[in-house]
């Protein structure tokens, strides 16, 4: 895939590690902080337009923290003769600390820094076993479609990049040694908005139920921008599974929103990132991240168009009967929040911590109908009704 004049691919076989330095946050943090395993990150192979393997870029990952502080490098390292790194850090207990507050996944982001150049910035999550061992997965992966357009993304196997940068220059002529010209970001912004993690849909003899937490369970879309203000572009995606300690949820009984679904939006927090370099010719770049979920649950935008319309994938389910559903990857909602000028998109799990139910009524007079968007209720990423 063609980055303006680069492409970042999925590198399969094993990459040597090439230049690599592993480095915490701050210094005091981790130096205070145990080794307790390592921890695979990413393989990447950077290539230019034509096909030319981009040697001698300098890459960082940073771990992106939960709580929407600075983030903290936690590896760098420079792409061989090939363009490719493989990179790795050691799982310390802050670090294991911090992808168990978020339920087990790390959000990360890594950097590909040229002069001349727009950096190339994208956003991935890891998720990481809080084993003695450290992550059990191998070093995630960037999976690109030819037609400079993003694969799908499944949480916690496939990473995916978007062409959004560009590049004026893939000289190194001149350029500034690597470790006094990588990036460093900056908070710039921060803001709490409401965003769709679902939708219910009820029929005339039924009490329908959402549920949405103790943990959250949403994969929401980052973006980046060269100004901070306008511009956005797609740029991967965090995992946001914090705990609140209390979940939320909402209730229809008989007949309320029958025929008649509506989303449901909770409190996220996001931050604006300015990434900056202090030497001549490396441009800066503007990233929004979500960074936690804050509860709370309001009423979004009516869905009754969906209702009453059954699709093949129609289940009927006999006065008395119940159905719940907590296993599949809900619908994916393009436009879920609107913060800093981006639109970012969220997507739920059907999960132990997002659940929908249905006890239909004994008193029904007749079988109630649920259907699927895509697959029937059971499989479904949404959920509709009809009498």
């Amino acid at each position: 895939m063609i980055l303006s004049g680069r492409i970042i691919k999925a590198s399969g076989a094993a990459v040597p590690m090439i230049g690599l330095l592993v480095v915490g946050g701050p210094a005091s943090a981790q130096s205070t902080s145990s080794v307790v395993g390592k921890l695979p990150l990413i393989a990447l192979q950077a290539q230019s337009s034509s096909g030319n393997p981009l040697a001698n870029d300098s890459v960082q990952v940073f771990w992106m923290n939960p709580q929407g502080g600075t983030p903290s490098q936690i590896a760098t390292g420079t792409t061989d003769s090939q363009g490719r790194v493989m990179l790795t850090a050691p799982l310390t207990e802050r670090l294991k600390h911090s992808a168990s507050w978020n339920g087990g996944t790390m959000n990360l982001a890594v950097v590909v820094a040229r002069p001349h150049a727009t950096p190339l910035i994208w956003n991935f999550s890891r998720n990481v076993s809080t084993s003695a061992t450290g992550a059990s997965l191998g070093p995630a992966t960037v999976h690109v479609s030819s037609n400079g357009t993003a694969w799908p993304w499944a949480k916690g196997t496939t990473y995916m990049a978007s062409a959004m940068h560009s590049s004026t220059s893939n000289s190194t002529s001149g350029s500034p040694a690597l470790d006094s010209c990588q990036y460093e970001p900056r908070v710039a912004s921060s803001t709490v908005s409401y965003t769709k993690i679902g939708a219910l849909h009820n029929t005339s003899d039924a009490q329908a139920h959402f549920t949405y937490g103790q943990v959250a369970d949403s994969t929401i879309s980052a973006a980046v921008s060269a100004n901070g203000t306008s511009g956005w572009s797609a740029d991967g995606s965090a995992s946001i599974s914090n705990s609140q300690g209390s979940a939320v949820g909402i209730t229809k009984q008989d007949g309320q929103w029958a025929d008649n679904g509506y989303v449901l939006e909770s409190q996220f927090e996001y931050v604006k990132y300015h990434w900056y370099s202090q030497c001549t010719g490396y441009e800066d770049k503007y990233t929004v991240d979500a960074t936690q979920w804050d509860g709370g649950l309001i009423v979004g935008a009516n869905e009754g168009s969906w209702d009453n319309n059954p699709t093949s994938f129609t289940d009927l389910y006999a006065p008395g009967a119940n159905f719940s559903t907590s296993s599949e990857s809900a619908y994916n909602y393009g436009g879920a929040v609107s913060v800093f000028g981006a639109s970012l998109s969220a997507q739920s799990g059907f999960s132990s911590y997002v659940k929908e139910s249905w006890n239909f009524s004994s008193s029904a007079t007749h079988n109630q109908k649920l259907y699927g968007e895509n697959n029937y209720p059971p499989y479904a990423r949404r959920i509709f009704a009809a009498d």
